[in-house]
């Protein structure tokens, strides 16, 4: 069963996660400022060796009615760039409302601001891994 290196590409940030088809389980994983897209894919790289990940899943702005935003095409070409690098096979999937509901659940959560700034972009990855993980399991995929 394939381990997938969830990524939540923003425009300061890249937020991970890391689950399992077998575990249908996603946690976040970490979070780094952006440098260049070499220095991301050696973070990406990285990740993907300590956990044994085989496919990376990126998240994808989408609109309400499915249409790509105006940050999808870069986001898209990004990601695509990345796995390239890093050498693992690329699949998007719909993030709308990912970063919002990451931030009521860190809120919820009671953690401090400067808390949930760290782990927003992760916790952001984690749902948008965790949403693809149950359409598998629903076998929607």
């Amino acid at each position: 069963m394939p381990t997938i290196l969830a990524l939540d590409i923003g425009e300061r940030k890249m937020g991970t996660a890391v689950g399992s088809t077998e575990s249908g389980l996603a946690r976040p994983a970490a979070v780094w400022r952006h440098s260049t897209r070499a220095g991301d894919a050696e973070q990406i790289r990285q990740l993907a060796r300590q956990t044994g990940a085989t496919l990376l899943l990126a998240g994808l702005p989408l609109n309400p009615d499915g249409s790509p935003s105006a940050q999808a095409e870069r986001i898209r070409r990004y990601a695509e760039g990345l796995a390239a690098e890093v050498g693992l096979p690329l699949l998007f999937w719909n993030e709308a409302y990912s970063s919002q509901d990451a931030q009521a659940r860190l809120l919820a959560d009671s953690h401090s601001r400067k808390r949930r700034r760290q782990q927003e972009d992760a916790v952001a990855a984690a749902i948008i891994l965790q949403a693809y993980l149950d359409s598998l399991a629903r076998g929607e995929s």
